[in-house]
C-alpha cells in the first residue's frame, strides 16, 4: 500500500515533458528590431508567421540566404524556413557550427565564411597553402570554403591574383575541399580582361579541380534595371518599370553591338561600357564587331560562361554569394532623387536592401504589397538567371544594427511566399 500511494505520488507531481508546440496560423513573432516595423508601413502590408504545410519540391530552390552567424535572430525559426525551403545553396558567416548544422538539417550545399578585417586584401596577406592548412585544422571539410571577399583587383595586379586562386584552388582539392574562389564585387569584372584571356587559365582551374564561382550582384531598386536594359531615368519613373518593361530572353552569348538612335537616352549597359572602354583608349565603339553583353550590376558572370564556351571547356557552377538590393554610386543623381522621395528615416533614407524600400515599391507598384514587390522580382531572376547559377544567397539574415537595412529575417510573409515557390 505505502508503495502504491508513493507512485501515486511521484506520477501526480512529476511535470509533463512537451514537445516545443507549432505556433498556430497567423501568431505573430516579437520583433526586437526595428526592420518589420518599417515593412509594415505600407497599411496593405501585414507580416505573420503562417506555419503550413509546403509541398516537397522534387527540385531545390535557388534562394536562400547569406546568414551572419555571430548575429542570427530565431536560429530555430531560420531552420524551419530551410527546411521547407529546400535550398540549393546557403552561406554562413562566422559560424561553423550552424554551416554544419544546417548541412545535417537541410540537403543544401553550405559555403562558409570567415570575416577577415583585411577583406579585400585576404590574398596577400596569407599564402594559399596556409590558407588550406587553417581550413583542415577547422575540421568540417565537407563545407564548402569562401576565399577572398571582394578582392581588390585593377588592372596592375589581376594577373597576381587570378594565379594565386590557382595555387590555392590545387591545394584545396588535395584536401579534398571545395572553395567559393572570386567572390567578386559588383562591376569589377572588366571586359577587357575576359577578351584577353586573362581569366582563362583561372577558369580551367575551377573546371578541373571542381570549384565554383561566388560573386556578389547587387543592384538598386528593381533588379530588371541592374542587367543595364533601361536608361538610369527609369529608376524614378514607374511607368518604365512596370512588368510589361521587364527584360526577358537576354543574350547568353556575345552579341553585335547595337546601333542606337540619335538622341535616344541610352541603355545603361551600353552607355557604361561606352564610358568604361572609351577611357582606355582602345574603342571606337561603333566599329566594334561583337562585344560581351554590356550588363552591368547584374549577370557579369555570363562573360565567364561564355569565355568557357569560346576556349572549349565545361561551363563552371556560379553562386551569387551576396544579392540582390543595394545603392549604387554609379547612379547618383537618380538615387539622390530616390532618397529624398521614398527614403526611410530609419534607414537614414537611404535605397539599400529590401526592408529600405517599401515606399518605393509602393510607389512603383501600388497594387502589390512589399513581399510580393520582392517575390516578383526574384521570380524575374529565377526566370532569366542561367541554370549555370547554382544558387542566390539573399543578403541578410542578421541582427546587426549594421544591416538592419538589410535584415529578412522577418519577412514572413516574403518566407512563406518563398517556401511555396512563388519565387
Amino acid at each position: 500500500m505505502r508503495i502504491f500511494i508513493l507512485l501515486f505520488v511521484l506520477i501526480a507531481c512529476t511535470p509533463l515533458v512537451e514537445t516545443s508546440p507549432i505556433p498556430p496560423t497567423n501568431t505573430q513573432f516579437p520583433d526586437p528590431t526595428p526592420t518589420r516595423e518599417v515593412w509594415t508601413e505600407v497599411p496593405t502590408e501585414v507580416f505573420t508567421e503562417v506555419f503550413t504545410e509546403v509541398p516537397t519540391e522534387a527540385t531545390c530552390s535557388r534562394y536562400s540566404y547569406n546568414i551572419n552567424g555571430a548575429r542570427t535572430p530565431r536560429v530555430e525559426a531560420l531552420l524551419l524556413h530551410l527546411i521547407r525551403l529546400n535550398p540549393c545553396v546557403v552561406l554562413v558567416m562566422d559560424n561553423l557550427g550552424l554551416a554544419n548544422r544546417i548541412t545535417e538539417e537541410t540537403e543544401a550545399q553550405v559555403i562558409h565564411r570567415t570575416f577577415s578585417s583585411a577583406q579585400g586584401d585576404e590574398w596577400r596577406r596569407i599564402s594559399a597553402q596556409a590558407q588550406v592548412d587553417i581550413w583542415v585544422r577547422e575540421g568540417f571539410l565537407h563545407i564548402v570554403r569562401y576565399s577572398t571577399n571582394e578582392p581588390s583587383i585593377s588592372d596592375g595586379n589581376i594577373t597576381q591574383f587570378l594565379d594565386y586562386e590557382i595555387v590555392l584552388m590545387e591545394a584545396a582539392r588535395a584536401r579534398r575541399i571545395t572553395v567559393s574562389v572570386g567572390n567578386f564585387g559588383v562591376g569589377r569584372m572588366r571586359q577587357h580582361w575576359i577578351n584577353n584571356g586573362i581569366f582563362d587559365a583561372w577558369l580551367r582551374a575551377v573546371v578541373e579541380y571542381e570549384h565554383v564561382i561566388g560573386a556578389h550582384e547587387y543592384t538598386i531598386g528593381v533588379l530588371p534595371f541592374g542587367v543595364g536594359q533601361w536608361p538610369a531615368s527609369a529608376l524614378i519613373d514607374r511607368t518604365q518599370v512596370q512588368p510589361s518593361a521587364w527584360p526577358h530572353d537576354l543574350p547568353t552569348s556575345r552579341i553585335e553591338y547595337p546601333v542606337l538612335a540619335q538622341g535616344a537616352d541610352l541603355p545603361f549597359g551600353i552607355e557604361q561600357y561606352i564610358i568604361e572602354e572609351t577611357a582606355r583608349g582602345v574603342i571606337d565603339a561603333q566599329a566594334v564587331a561583337l562585344i560581351l553583353p554590356p550588363y552591368w550590376h547584374l549577370r557579369r558572370g555570363d562573360w565567364l560562361l561564355i569565355r568557357a564556351d569560346e576556349i572549349g571547356i565545361e561551363r563552371p557552377t556560379l553562386i551569387l554569394t551576396e544579392a540582390f538590393w543595394d545603392n549604387m554610386d554609379d547612379v547618383a543623381k537618380e538615387r539622390d532623387v530616390m532618397k529624398i522621395r521614398w527614403g526611410i528615416s530609419l534607414y537614414n533614407n537611404d535605397i539599400r536592401g529590401a526592408p529600405s524600400l517599401v515606399r518605393l515599391w509602393s510607389y512603383y507598384w501600388p497594387e502589390w504589397s512589399a513581399a510580393k514587390a520582392a517575390c516578383e522580382q526574384l521570380q524575374w531572376a529565377e526566370e532569366t538567371y542561367p541554370p549555370e547559377y547554382r544558387g542566390f544567397t539573399l543578403f541578410t539574415w542578421s541582427s546587426s544594427p549594421d544591416w538592419v537595412a538589410f535584415n529578412l529575417a522577418w519577412l514572413l510573409e516574403l518566407h512563406t511566399m518563398m517556401e511555396e515557390r512563388q519565387c
